[in-house]
């Protein structure tokens, strides 16, 4: 899925994909999660990780995704 992105902004735009490649480190799903669980209310996580909400929304904003 990475690939995807890095493969269609490269060439337009290297800043992006550096940038893309910066938030992949530093919010990695384990970090999402528990910052999740820190800082829920009452919010709660079934079947769905919030890692996963955050990763296919990050596909949407990229307009990779309707």
């Amino acid at each position: 899925m990475f690939e995807a992105i890095v493969e269609h902004f490269l060439t337009q735009s290297p800043l992006t994909v550096m940038a893309r490649v910066v938030l992949e480190r530093v919010c990695d799903a384990a970090w999402v999660d528990a910052a999740f669980h820190e800082h829920r209310c009452r919010q709660y996580e079934r079947e769905l990780l919030f890692s996963d909400v955050v990763d296919r929304m990050s596909l949407v904003v990229l307009g990779m995704l309707p």
